[in-house]
């Protein structure tokens, strides 16, 4: 039986148009899309240049399509925002929801606030195409932010609004150079339930900082072809986060300072922070060489001269209490890991000038 014939608030509104909808593609002025790469001229949507991943390997060229840490702005006095997606087929997995892998969702800044206000619920049946509608009586401005899903290839999104509503651009960040995150599947999201749910996205929020999502699942190692890429990102702060994905400690070692130096030398000014992976740690003294590889640059760095290097240990992301609830296997953060991963960054984050 379909549960939302017995409860209503599992019914998921769908098949919606009308002559009182405009609708437009993101693509188009006023909207402005952050986090994905030439997304005006690029079909579909992708996190970097395709001869880049390419370059890297066949995991980053698969994920390179997967949206994770995309975001469309603008400013709205419409009561209604609804979406419409296409997009080539559904990637559920057994460990993750639906809602985080191939859903959006819709915020509001007030003030210095972000406010949560719709998840757009993508249909288990969907096969090509879904949508979505978030209705209110409010007809002031608005100031909204949709997250494109973490694992989730779109084509192409559309947002319907009343006919006769103003569209406005957002206001930039006020941090609009990208915080630039590298990593593996906790930095693409895995297993967030929502894409705002996700680290970086707190982050973005709490700092209104822009931000880059370069996590691939199974496939942050480090490569030269992707890293001489990253550097040549404009960005505010760079976030390594990929040990993890590193198949042994030496090539960790080959690959670690090298990433590092190839950043630092692009942007000699920027706060570099390097993680070190929640679980890997806490679990086996056997993946100590990782973790004596990430304090091998961090102390190489500062013996340099670096005065805006920060190391933060995988075993405080989680804190010390009720460490197990914070994953959904014990290796993928679910909401509360993600919470508590960007409230210690955000600590971190907090002691770096400028940036409180």
């Amino acid at each position: 039986m379909d549960i939302s014939t017995l409860d209503p608030n599992f019914k998921i509104e769908t098949s919606f148009d009308g002559p009182d909808l405009v609708w437009y593609s993101v693509k188009q002025d006023p909207f402005r899309v952050y986090g994905l790469y030439d997304y005006k001229h690029h079909f579909p949507f992708v996190r970097l240049p395709l001869d880049v991943a390419q370059a890297t390997s066949p995991g980053v060229l698969n994920l390179a399509y997967r949206t994770a840490g995309g975001r469309v702005r603008f400013k709205t006095d419409s009561p209604v925002i609804a979406i419409k997606t296409t997009y080539p087929g559904s990637y559920l997995m057994p460990h993750m929801p639906p809602t985080g892998s191939n859903g959006f969702d819709l915020y509001e800044k007030k003030g210095s606030q972000y406010n949560f206000l719709k998840m757009f619920v993508p249909p288990v049946e969907a096969k090509g195409a879904y949508d979505g509608i978030f209705k209110s009586q409010s007809t002031k401005m608005k100031d909204l932010t949709i997250h494109f899903p973490l694992y989730y290839r779109v084509d192409a999104l559309y947002i319907g609004l009343k006919k006769g509503s103003v569209l406005l651009a957002a206001p930039p960040y006020k941090h609009q150079k990208p915080i630039v995150y590298y990593g593996s599947s906790t930095t693409q999201g895995g297993c967030a339930s929502r894409p705002g749910n996700t680290y970086q996205a707190h982050i973005s929020r709490w700092f209104d900082a822009d931000h880059i999502n370069l996590g691939f699942s199974g496939s942050g190692k480090g490569e030269d072809a992707i890293c001489d890429w990253m550097a040549t990102l404009e960005m505010s702060m760079f976030v390594s986060d990929y040990d993890a994905n590193a198949p042994t400690v030496e090539h960790l070692k080959a690959t670690h300072y090298r990433l590092y130096r190839k950043i630092r030398d692009a942007h000699p000014d920027i706060p570099y922070i390097l993680l070190s992976s929640a679980t890997k740690y806490a679990a086996s003294t056997h993946n100590l060489g990782f973790l004596a590889v990430i304090c091998a640059t961090y102390e190489k760095a500062k013996a340099e001269g670096d005065k805006n290097v920060y190391f933060i240990h995988g075993n405080e992301l989680f804190g010390e209490v009720d460490r197990d609830m914070c994953t959904v296997d014990g290796g993928h953060p679910n909401d509360g890991g993600f919470y508590r991963i960007a409230k210690r960054l955000a600590q971190t984050i907090q002691t770096i000038p400028n940036w409180n």
